[in-house]
């Protein structure tokens, strides 16, 4: 888990700037998508941790509008 990780565009703690990106949640965000798992647990952009029911509506909410 080493190296600087960055997260990905309107993802998990995209709204933080880079001196307060989590790297050890972010290691292992990057882990997960190398395995295609679902993380155990869901952030959203400013880091707030959310419930995955929560996470998923707010998804298929964006889509969407973004459709």
């Amino acid at each position: 888990m080493s190296g600087n990780h960055t997260p990905s565009a309107s993802g998990p703690f995209s709204a933080l700037t880079p001196s307060i990106w989590p790297q050890e949640i972010l290691a292992k965000y990057s882990q997960k998508e190398e395995s295609s798992e679902q993380p155990e647990l869901c952030y959203d952009e400013f880091g707030f941790r959310v419930d995955k029911e929560d996470f998923l509506c707010v998804a298929l909410a964006f889509l969407e509008v973004a459709l």
